[in-house]
């Protein structure tokens, strides 16, 4: 997950999709959780990451950016 995140320049915390049905039943307190902490929470219930995922192989885009798709896919 570390290394997905970095591909996409963000934190492990930017892959939760905060306004997901799975994040709000669970409820987890993101501010006070270490990345191995995320990490483990993404692999138990990964409904509550952000989806879809696009990548080229160097470049990653993650959640739904439609001007993000349009220049990967160019």
């Amino acid at each position: 997950m570390r290394g997905l995140a970095q591909t996409a320049n963000s934190t492990v915390k930017d892959l939760i999709n905060i306004k997901s049905q799975a994040y709000k039943k669970i409820k987890p307190d993101l501010a006070g959780m270490k990345d191995a902490e995320v990490i483990q929470l993404i692999n138990s219930e990964p409904r509550i990451m952000k989806r879809p995922v696009l990548s080229d192989g160097q470049r990653l885009v993650i959640g739904f950016s439609e001007e993000a798709f349009q220049t990967m896919l160019v």
